[in-house]
């Protein structure tokens, strides 16, 4: 069933968590250079920029099913081939730093068709609650993750807990053979268009939706600020409140807790009043104040409440814009426009890595996470008030599907 996917994917994303604080604790161990971790973020960015598009080609030309349960395989062995390296006693951090980088490249490949595939099982109707039983899934991850992850590398070193969250994708993989077969069947005018160009069919849509370009482009600048809190936090943690690490890995279960309760009112909300994007815009104004909020923190507990709060306003708006696309956008579509709304998603963060760094070195870590909150700030306020994407929103309103 549906829900047995989604519960076979939250624990590859258990599983995922394990192995980032895996190859994090490894790689701190190998340098204790922060620019060299901050260049391992932005390398790892790199698949997704080069591969979402033609990945999501592949999506609406090939079968989403096979091609994921292919895709998932190459994952598996390459998060194994991490495992062995960290064994290695004489392995670099660049050489790490590949694998992980072939690791996200499958990532990339396997995010559009199993998205589109999940989406193609079920009718229409739901897609509010799947958009939000997927936040839900993914939150799990941060629930447990971070503090598994420290349990098994404590028990069976860095090696053992990475080859463990490796295998945590395994049931997946049955879940997606087992379940897949039920996948609507698209119609021979869908597959011919499947042969069409990749970024251009989904930019071409885009064009076509002006009020959704404009809010995706939103999105994608809010990315790249947002990294304020992936990049500064860590040091105003460490540095300026000296929390103990025990400590520092419960703000990822604060943020959990508040993205599983963010999925639980975004799929409410969505259900009261489908197709609203004014629920996203106002869950965007809170989400950069819980940034400020993080820059003013003077203890752990302060900080947990902020992360709470920045889960809650994060998922909620993901919930309602992720079942918003899937009920615009045609299923022969699917995997190209989603595949380009990501890559035009995740532009913006290679610069914003380098930008939160520039911002704390140079105005420092508390003041970088207010520049960046007040920025997001400011550019929701400015989206929101633009005349496409006020006519998106009454076109919503009023029960349209365009924009």
């Amino acid at each position: 069933s549906v829900m047995t996917v989604l519960g076979t994917g939250a624990l590859t994303s258990v599983g995922g968590s394990i192995v980032s604080l895996g190859v994090i604790w490894l790689l701190t161990g190998l340098s204790h250079s922060a620019l060299d971790l901050g260049l391992y973020f932005m390398v790892i960015e790199l698949p997704y920029l080069a591969l979402l598009v033609p990945a999501g080609v592949w999506a609406d030309r090939a079968n989403r099913r096979l091609l994921s349960l292919s895709v998932l395989v190459v994952r598996i062995l390459a998060t194994l081939g991490i495992a062995y390296l960290a064994r290695l006693h004489h392995v670099g951090w660049f050489t790490i730093a590949l694998a992980v980088v072939a690791q996200e490249a499958a990532s990339a490949v396997l995010q559009p068709a199993y998205n589109a595939w999940l989406f193609g099982i079920v009718p229409p109707e739901p897609f509010g609650a799947l958009s939000g039983w997927q936040q839900a899934a993914n939150n799990v991850s941060n629930l447990l993750g971070p503090t598994l992850g420290g349990i098994l590398v404590s028990l069976l070193g860095i090696p053992g807990a990475i080859g463990a969250g490796a295998l945590a994708a395994v049931p997946q993989w049955f879940g997606i053979a087992l379940t897949g077969r039920s996948e609507r069947r698209r119609p021979p005018e869908a597959a011919a268009a499947g042969a069409g160009p990749g970024f251009a069919s989904g930019w071409q849509f885009l064009r076509e939706h002006p009020g959704i370009l404009a809010t995706v482009l939103f999105f994608s600048a809010t990315n790249g600020l947002n990294n304020v809190e992936a990049v500064l936090v860590p040091l105003l943690a460490r540095t300026v409140l000296h929390l103990p690490a025990w400590q520092f890995g419960l703000l990822s279960t604060a943020f959990g807790v508040g993205g599983l309760t963010g999925a639980w009112l975004g799929v409410r909300l969505d259900a009261a009043r489908p197709g609203r994007l004014g629920w996203a815009f106002a869950a965007m104004v809170a989400f950069p104040l819980a940034i400020v909020a993080l820059g003013r923190a003077a203890d752990g507990a302060e900080l947990g409440l902020a992360y709470l709060a920045l889960g809650i306003s994060f998922t909620v708006a993901e919930v309602v814009t992720g079942a918003l696309w899937q009920r615009m956008v045609p299923d022969d579509l699917r995997g190209r426009v989603f595949s380009t709304l990501g890559t035009l998603a995740r532009s913006a963060n290679p610069l914003g890595f380098l930008l939160a760094g520039w911002l704390g070195a140079f105005l420092g870590v508390r003041e970088g996470l207010w520049v960046g909150g007040g920025a997001i700030l400011l550019l929701t306020i400015a989206v929101s008030a633009l005349g496409s994407v006020r006519a998106l929103t009454a076109s919503l309103a009023a029960g349209g599907t365009t924009g």
